[in-house]
């Protein structure tokens, strides 16, 4: 347990001295409801999103706690860094105790170590409105350890009803932290399917169970109703992604299909990590091609795994179960919503990922009866590899989320494409534009000044911008040397990256 809370608390530790950076300065540092236990009934009565913003999403258990953050750390960033990493620790630690009754201890150990260090986390722990996701990450794997323990220790009964009650609570903080949350039940459908052993029929089972799952049914619709009343009849409750807009059931699915292998490779590899897939990173599909071909191809692999493994390996059917469930909300399938890639969404579906792939490792492994006795210490090597190579780019990812500056030039390299990046490039480049033009034109030397506007200009990558107020400094101050040189490389930087900069 310590080993996986140490790998948690090393792959977030570089992000405790973060401030507040994207939605976090709206949703936080300039949300007054936030700024103390005076606003509990707005927090309780109103939007997620306070004006002058358009009132989407419902999440008062996440916004309460905003609440008390704010309170007892006096509005401090490190404050909410600090919950956000010791939420992430208690989520990984969460799932090594589910992997722990479902795996071998060293499998275990290793797909929870895994889990702790995967770097498509980041952007969940980072910005500190995501603790909702971490919340219910952590409440996934509680409730689906509490009713796994509960269905083992009475296989031809029911769970007790203080159980159901415990689940029921769970449920309710989960789906008012963050929308995911009101899909948990299915994790428990999950287990009753692929790993709770019962001789009755499916019949006999079905009955035992239904009052239980009524019962969470039943929370899930109150708060549904609840939120969709705040929200002013908005079942939804969230704008539809640009990408989206417009298009029909048969349109979103294509275009989601194009976004499967994005998932993958955000799950297998995720070297390259960006914190905005808006339009023109991410467009709307058009018609079939290799993009959307990929991803069909990928689930028809996942899903005839998922069916064939049911018996020999439960596990890897559960854990694909377990991703599908947690990923279903964002697909877009059922209703649009904002949001059709984001590292976050994928928090809570990363742990089935790895339990299935753990699953599939241990029916590999007892299958490969001769396998050589070289094999098991290069496997556990290439685990502690893959872990140390998770670690290092999470605590370096960590950094990026700073601030929001920070963060848009970081972004700007990661999703050139993106249409939002690029606006927020524009719109950053005129208020610097502006408010250089009055120091310069207020200065009595105006030369210094120049420079360090120049600076700041070759540093958003405007070169020719840059290069023209360094010319005006030569103009005006001749003797600096070392500036020519910097004139050079900035014409030559301002040829290369073309005329948009």
């Amino acid at each position: 347990m310590l080993i996986v809370a140490a790998i948690a608390l090393l792959s977030s530790v570089t992000g405790i001295p973060n401030r507040f950076a994207l939605d976090d300065v709206s949703l936080i540092q300039d949300n007054a409801r936030v700024h103390g236990l005076g606003g509990i009934l707005d927090i309780l009565t109103r939007a997620y999103w306070p004006p002058p913003f358009r009132p989407d999403l419902y999440r008062p258990a996440a916004t309460l706690l905003h609440a008390l953050q704010y309170t007892f750390g006096g509005g401090s960033p490190l404050a909410f860094h600090l919950v956000s990493v010791a939420l992430y620790a208690g989520a990984c630690v969460a799932v090594l105790h589910l992997a722990m009754r479902v795996l071998p201890r060293t499998a275990a150990l290793a797909a929870a170590a895994l889990f702790a260090a995967h770097p498509v986390h980041v952007e969940a722990v980072a910005e500190a409105v995501n603790q909702g996701e971490l919340i219910v990450g952590l409440i996934a794997a509680v409730m689906t350890v509490i009713y796994l323990d509960a269905r083992r220790a009475a296989p031809g009964g029911r769970p007790a009803p203080s159980t159901w009650i415990a689940l029921a609570c769970l449920y309710a903080l989960a789906a008012a932290s963050k929308e995911n949350g009101f899909v948990l039940p299915g994790l428990l459908v999950a287990v009753e399917w692929c790993l709770v052993r019962d001789a009755r029929s499916p019949r006999e089972r079905v009955r035992a169970l239904a009052p239980g799952f009524a019962a969470l049914a039943l929370v899930g619709v109150a708060l549904l109703a609840v939120r969709t009343a705040v929200l002013s009849g908005d079942v939804v409750g969230a704008y539809t992604a640009t990408a989206l807009t417009g298009l029909s059931f048969g349109g979103r699915a294509l275009t989601m299909l194009s976004v499967v292998p994005i998932w993958a490779r955000l799950m297998l590899w995720p070297a390259h990590l960006q914190s905005d897939y808006s339009p023109n990173e991410v467009v709307a599909s058009a018609g079939w091609g290799a993009a959307e071909a990929g991803g069909a191809a990928i689930l028809l692999v996942v899903l005839a795994v998922a069916l064939l493994a049911r018996r020999r390996s439960p596990l890897v059917t559960f854990g694909i179960a377990w991703f599908g469930i947690m990923i279903f909300p964002v697909s877009n399938l059922l209703v649009p919503t904002s949001i059709v890639v984001a590292e976050r969404v994928l928090f809570v579906p990363s742990a089935g990922f790895l339990l299935a792939v753990a699953g599939g490792a241990m029916a590999v492994a007892s299958a490969w009866t001769a396998r050589p006795v070289w094999l098991d210490p290069v496997v556990r090597t290439a685990a502690m590899a893959l872990v140390g190579l998770g670690v290092g780019r999470s605590a370096a990812r960590q950094p990026v989320w700073h601030d929001s500056a920070r963060l848009a030039r970081q972004t700007e390299i990661d999703a050139p494409r993106s249409l939002f990046v690029r606006q927020a490039h524009r719109d950053a480049l005129a208020q610097l534009t502006a408010a250089y033009a009055e120091r310069i034109a207020a200065a009595a030397e105006k030369w210094p000044i120049r420079n360090e506007f120049a600076t700041l200009l070759r540093y958003m990558r405007e070169d020719s911008l840059a290069a023209e107020q360094m010319r005006l400094s030569l103009e005006e101050h001749p003797e600096q040397p070392g500036l020519r040189a910097v004139l050079s490389d900035s014409l030559r930087g301002s040829a290369s990256h073309g005329p948009n900069h």
